[in-house]
Parts: structure tokens; sequence; C-alpha cells
């Protein structure tokens, strides 16, 4: 026999099931109408608490509400299936377990009220709120001459539409005061690709970090995986260019990840937390601040395979507590992007996990819509 539901106002635990034998033993399924009333006030409700939109709407869109037309009463999901979908949902987001009660439902209007305020209560207590930082969305530019042009003039005409993330273009180093000289006046940041080490000496070919501060650059990629993977640098080197990046006034744009292999290990957090401590190591937790962090999942890009937004989640909440056990103040204001294959179909819900700040953008970049698109994303 299926659980009966408590009189209103009395806590009830998920209702696993439900069958004929829950109404008296009688059929009402047939009587069961959809109906909106308690998804209106749960928007509200989640809107005035200053809940992100797009948790608001994956929250909507998990929930089923019937009303049984013989017998009063609110029922959120058949089954209890949607109620341990939007339950894992939460659990995704909020990283804990979230209790969704359920009352029985004798005017409709007002108890969807109650239900209304009682999962908005679930979130707002345990949604952690965006930290007042910005958002960040940054394109690395790989293209040449002409396309540069076509992007950037594109991109800056339809910034209009990016009301709250800071935008930044990295363009490969022989663009970059054509690129600067077209930013002039733009709320666009600059930034690079990559920078040498060295402050100064016979370095043929490699650029520092002075003369990326001198045409105008505010930003610059280190570690990047590309560099990792095909030019063999290290993370100890990656920290020197992290170092002297930072000497020039440059903020680092500190790429960490694991590739396909070290993920089937199961060593992604080991990994991670490497590359990071020859950063702090060498120039300390305090650093970090100065710096923006971009997790690369190194086998998500160009492999076919996808992160979901909960895998990509995991990293940045591991990511964020390494660095809340040095230093809360340090771990709570670094901006952690997300640089595996961000695009406009899944920037949205991307952007919607607690630890996600922001993108580091590759081949969607190289689009001029799609590139707002993602800026776009972030002013849900």
């Amino acid at each position: 026999m299926g659980q009966k539901v408590n009189p209103i106002g009395n806590r009830l635990g998920i209702i696993k099931g439900w069958d004929s034998n829950w109404y008296g033993g009688k059929d009402y399924s047939a009587k069961l109408v959809e109906d909106n009333t308690i998804r209106v006030y749960l928007n509200a409700r989640l809107a005035k608490a200053s809940i992100s939109k797009i948790i608001i709407e994956r929250t909507l869109k998990l929930i089923t509400v019937t009303v049984n037309t013989a017998r009063p009463g609110i029922i959120i999901g058949k089954g209890g299936q949607e109620v341990d979908k939007l339950k894992e949902e939460l659990k995704n987001i909020t990283k804990k377990e979230v209790q969704i009660n359920i009352f029985e439902v004798k005017r409709p209007e007002l108890d969807a009220t109650i239900v209304a305020n009682n999962i908005a209560r679930q979130l707002e207590g345990k949604v952690s709120h965006r930290r007042a930082i910005k958002m960040s969305i940054a394109s690395t530019m790989r293209m040449g001459a002409d396309g540069v042009k076509v992007l950037v003039e594109a991109v800056n005409a339809g910034m209009g539409s990016v009301k709250t993330a800071e935008m930044a273009m990295c363009p490969p180093s022989v663009y970059i005061p054509q690129v600067a000289a077209m930013l002039e006046g733009s709320p666009i940041s600059l930034g690079a690709q990559d920078v040498n080490d060295q402050e100064s000496g016979a370095h043929t070919g490699e650029i520092a970090a002075n003369m990326l501060t001198d045409i105008g650059c505010h930003y610059v990629i280190v570690g990047h995986s590309e560099r990792r993977a095909i030019y063999g640098e290290s993370d100890v080197f990656t920290a020197r260019k992290f170092a002297a990046a930072r000497k020039a006034g440059l903020v680092p744009i500190l790429c960490v990840g694991e590739t396909l292999e070290e993920r089937e290990q199961g060593i992604t957090e080991e990994v991670v937390a490497r590359q990071l401590d020859a950063v702090i190591e060498l120039e300390g937790i305090a650093a970090i601040a100065d710096a923006v962090i971009a997790y690369e999942p190194v086998w998500a890009i160009g492999t076919g395979k996808t992160a979901s937004p909960g895998q990509a989640q995991d990293v940045h909440a591991f990511i964020r507590n390494k660095l809340a056990a040095l230093d809360s103040t340090v771990a709570a204001s670094v901006r952690i992007l997300y640089g595996g294959s961000m695009n406009p179909a899944n920037a949205a819900e991307l952007l919607a996990m607690t630890d996600i700040d922001g993108g580091l953008i590759g081949g969607a970049s190289l689009k001029p819509d799609d590139f707002l698109a993602i800026g776009q994303a972030a002013n849900a």
C-alpha cells in the first residue's frame, strides 16, 4: 500500500511510489490534471530570493505538478521519479542532500505557495549565491589577419548584449597590436596566449612579459594544455611564467587539467593539485588572488567526449576547496574558468554551476555570434 499524505504542515519524506490504494483503493489516475499553479508561485518565490535564473529554470523543468480532482492534493512527480530527479539535480548544484517536503493540499492556490516556499527555502539555504565577482569569458583566437579583423569588429559591435561578463580576447602575438588598436575605447580586455619566463636576455623569438604590457595586454595565458603537451612545458616552467607575468603587472590565466589517460586512471585531482602546487610553492597562495585559473579537461577538447556540468563542477569545487585550505579569502575571490569546449549550447548550464566563474573559449570564439552568445549566457 502506498503512503498516505499527512495533514497540511506536517513533514513528509519523499514519496517513493503511489498507486490506487493511496486513494482508498479507487483508481483516480484518469482524474489527475496538470496544474501550473505551483510553477507560477515557485518561479516568483525563487526570483524574489535572487537565485540564478538558470537554476530556477532547471528546477521548474524537473517538477511535474498534478492535482487529483476527486481528492484535492498536489503531487510532485508521478511515482516520486521527478522528485528524485530534482533531488539529484539539486545535489549536483549544491553538493549537499536537499530534502523536498510534500504536503496535502486542500486549497490549491494557497497551498501551492506553501510548497513553493518549502522548495525555495531548500535552495536558499544550500545553493551558494554567486560570489561578488565578475564572470570572465576569454577567447583564444586562432586565425589569420582577415579573420581577426572580422571577429573583433563583430564582437565589438555586439557587446551591448553582454550585460555582466568581462570579455577578453587573446590573439596570436603577431596580431596583438592590431587587436589593441581595434579595442581602444572598448570594454573588451586584451590578452596574450603565452609569455616567456625570463624578464630579459638572449631569448630569440620569445616574448617577455614587459613587452606584452607595453602593447596594452592585461591578461596572459600560462600553462595551456597545448603548451604542456606539445612543447613539453613542465609545471615548474609554467610556474616561472606565472611569476614573470605577475611581476610585469599582467594577470596570468593559469591553465590546469588532466588528459584522458589521467582521468581514466582516476588521478584528476592529483594532477590538478600538482599543477597548482608548483605555482603556490614558487609564488605563495596570495599570488593566486592576482590571477585567474582555467580548468581544461584535455580529454574533452576535440576528442568527441564531453564533460558534464557536474563533472566540471566537481573539479572546480576541488580547486576552490584546495585553495580554501590555505586561504579562504583567496579561494572565495579567485575566478575559475572552464575551458572544456564551452559553446552556446552548453554555456548557460555550465555557468550556472556554483564554482564556474566563466569560460576560456577556443573554437566557439572564432564565430562572433557564438562568442557573444556565451557572454550573454553569463547575464543569467
